[in-house]
């Protein structure tokens, strides 16, 4: 009898509730995108990626002199993130290496090298401002879309990338890549 009552006192309508609310809570997850804090070796800086990275690193010339390219890079919703750290040596002038290092990457990418004349200022607390932090936007004639973030802090310069086949890059990405810039 009491069983009864319970069953003639729920509504039919609440019978589907607990599985809603599963679903519900589910579709707010994005596990594509699980983004973590990262950071390099011995750097006090950190920036969030949306996935776990690969890491390499390699000595690069730079002028007559050679520096360490530190790189951390993964995949996550069909786009490709990298980070990159460059110690600047004594001798080349920091925003002589940022200029190549941008056309270097457009370069790679497909794109005109004269396209670093469209960099916008970045807006980001703690970088050295005698190279002002820059970032761009490129849509590759091939098709790879990217979003490049370079700024210089503690004598190191860096570079933030997004790549993907979307036009553009979310908003939302862009956004939380900029955002999760911590630098001290």
């Amino acid at each position: 009898m009491g069983r009864r009552f319970i069953r003639a006192t729920w509504p039919r309508r609440w019978t589907w509730a607990p599985l809603w609310g599963f679903a519900l809570l589910a579709s707010g997850c994005n596990p594509a995108l699980n983004w973590r804090e990262v950071r390099f070796d011995g750097s006090p800086g950190r920036i969030l990626l949306p996935c776990k990275p690969d890491r390499a690193e390699r000595q690069v010339p730079l002028g007559e002199a050679k520096a360490t390219l530190r790189m951390m890079g993964c995949e996550a919703q069909d786009l490709q993130f990298t980070w990159s750290q460059l110690d600047l040596p004594l001798g080349p002038v920091p925003a002589q290496v940022v200029r190549v290092w941008q056309q270097a990457s457009l370069v790679a990418l497909g794109a005109e090298p004269a396209l670093t004349s469209q960099v916008r200022a970045l807006r980001l607390t703690g970088a050295r401002m005698d190279v002002p932090p820059a970032q761009l936007a490129v849509a590759a004639p091939s098709g790879p879309q990217a979003h490049f973030f370079w700024w210089l802090h503690a004598g190191q310069a860096y570079q933030l990338a997004v790549y993907g086949n979307r036009s553009p890059v979310p908003a939302a990405v862009l956004q939380t890549l900029q955002e999760g810039i911590q630098l001290p």
